[in-house]
């Protein structure tokens, strides 16, 4: 009941009452003046949107006696009334459904109670407990578009910003999607913003700007708003930010110089293929190994069963093994910090997947700039760098992307990593390849059965010798002949590596970069010897030719 409830009646004059609402067994609610209890009287019956008798199953329901509304609950949704007039209450809206705490549009579900207070709703829901709404202003609900992905062009892959809005009074005033670009100062920092492009989308309950026809600049910052009532005081009504992303989100170190910049970034956006080697060979501590292709270190492994003691490649130990073997390791920028914004990793769930076992993963501390540090060590004001974190990383678990993905908060240190990737832009994750991959490294976007985001780092993982030409000269006079796998070497590889075309994979400068040997090294040898220069001088941002030459 709501006592001393005013309206204006028909006849233009204001009148008081203390008012009842009622829903009957037939379904019908009825406003009734309850001023005299002894002769309470049916003053109307409501009507659905049309002007047809509204029929509701009221499970509860609230008087909000300053906006002359009822609110209903029913058994899957809110029906609110306008009594302003209680001799002709009218149906205004059917809410089914609510955004939930990720902005999606949510099933209402069963609410068995609520209450109301200066225009907010308190309702008791079995499956969420208590849910908070305000349903008097104006609400916009964005549809499958909060954030705009930009390719390789600066055109958006989904061409429109689509929208709807709840509101109590269908006259609200006119909606246009606007766009503003962030400006920055010189150093990069935003200082405000101007706006880049407004659509007029009209006085309706839902909307769309089409923007296939531009073109964003990828060195420049936007974001998109839905924007009802504009400039009308305490009536303007803003949607949450949509930001423009690019389509580059994992970005590896291409012209490897040991930080990830805007070159770097430039090849990600159109899709370049980064080309490194499967970690198979025998590298321990800070100078053990023989840097042989496909050669096995010795293992120990304790279990609940026993000692057990065999060989394996580097990368089947799950660890790092020695300073030595973070050659083998390449660096990526995982730059996820607007999308993180959007897509909170406590509501959505990001995975890593190459669709097969191909790599093994390491977090990091460091940032873009520092993103070969883990080779360099850090630079200090002396005269050595730090190598304090580089001994640290020689030494941690690697964690395996499963072949059905691996979503990044449920591998050790993968929440700490997301809140540095926050906090203090640390977002360099190194991979080891495990096997061939020729296809993309893909982070999944989604909440936990569904990704509907994707963003692809296409790959090319294949054994080092397919990166670099190889001439034998061993036993050339004596007449022997390479067989592979023995101390005469390997057969020549003087054709453009398979897994590393001179002018995409190191860019080439038109250069040559030979290595010979030192006397009395057989063909075995002389294979990890020139793995492991190519790797250095590769590692080093040689954009020469690398080519290993054999003499014993």
């Amino acid at each position: 009941m709501a006592p001393a409830f005013q309206f204006t009646n028909e006849s233009g004059l204001g009148q008081q009452i203390d008012l009842g609402i009622s829903v009957g067994l037939d379904g019908k609610l009825w406003c009734i003046d309850l001023s005299d209890p002894y002769n309470s009287q049916l003053l109307g019956s409501a009507v659905d949107e049309q002007g047809a008798t509204a029929f509701v199953t009221a499970r509860d329901l609230v008087i909000s006696p300053m906006a002359g509304l009822v609110y209903v609950t029913t058994l899957n949704a809110i029906q609110v009334f306008d009594i302003r007039n209680p001799y002709q209450p009218k149906r205004l809206a059917n809410i089914t459904a609510l955004p939930g705490p990720d902005g999606e549009m949510r099933p209402v579900g069963s609410l068995p109670a609520l209450i109301e207070q200066n225009g907010w709703l308190f309702m008791a829901d079995q499956g969420q407990g208590m849910r908070v709404l305000d349903l008097d202003p104006v609400s916009i609900h964005l549809i499958d578009n909060r954030v705009v992905i930009l390719d390789k062009d600066g055109k958006a892959l989904k061409t429109t910003i689509n929208y709807t809005i709840q509101s109590l009074d269908k006259n609200f005033g006119h909606a246009v999607v606007e766009i503003y670009q962030v400006v920055k100062d010189a150093g990069g920092q935003p200082t405000g913003e101007t706006l880049y492009r407004s659509y007029a989308t009209g006085r309706k309950n839902s909307g769309s700007a089409d923007i296939a026809k531009e073109t964003f600049p990828l060195d420049q910052t936007f974001y998109a708003q839905v924007i009802v009532n504009k400039g009308i005081t305490g009536k303007e009504t803003k949607s949450v930010k949509i930001p423009f992303i690019q389509q580059a989100i994992m970005v590896p170190d291409y012209d490897h110089n040991r930080k990830i910049d805007d070159t770097d970034r430039m090849l990600a956006r159109t899709g370049d293929t980064f080309y490194f080697w499967i970690n198979d060979d025998d590298d321990q501590g800070e100078t053990s190994g023989t840097d042989i292709p496909g050669s096995k270190m010795a293992w120990t492994e304790t279990t609940s069963s026993g000692i057990s003691n065999g060989k394996i490649y580097n990368y089947e130990n799950h660890v790092v093994d020695g300073v030595r073997d973070l050659v083998d390791f390449f660096p990526v920028q995982l730059d996820l910090a607007k999308l993180l914004d959007v897509f909170p990793a406590s509501q959505f769930t990001y995975k890593l997947t190459t669709g097969g076992e191909h790599l093994n993963l390491v977090f990091t501390k460091f940032g873009p700039d520092q993103a070969g540090n883990y080779l360099t060590g850090v630079p200090t004001q002396g005269a050595q760098n730090d190598l304090t974190e580089a001994k640290i990383l020689g030494h941690v678990s690697t964690l395996p992307i499963a072949a059905e993905g691996s979503k990044l908060f449920d591998l050790t240190g993968g929440m700490e990593f997301l809140q540095r990737l926050k906090t203090d832009g640390k977002n360099i994750v190194l991979f080891e390849g495990r096997s061939l991959l020729n296809g993309p490294l893909t982070l999944e976007i989604g909440d936990g059965s569904d990704f509907p985001l994707k963003f692809d780092l296409n790959l090319s993982i294949a054994p080092v010798e397919q990166m670099f030409r190889h001439k034998n000269l061993i036993g050339q006079e004596a007449g022997y002949q390479p067989v592979s796998g023995s101390q005469w070497g390997e057969p020549d590889r003087l054709m453009e590596p398979q897994n590393c075309p001179d002018d995409i994979c190191l860019n080439s400068d038109g250069t040559d970069f030979v290595f010979v040997h030192g006397y009395n090294v057989d063909g075995q040898q002389a294979r990890g010897w020139q793995s492991e220069m190519f790797k250095r001088m590769f590692r080093a941002g040689s954009k020469s030719r690398f080519g290993g030459a054999d003499w014993y």
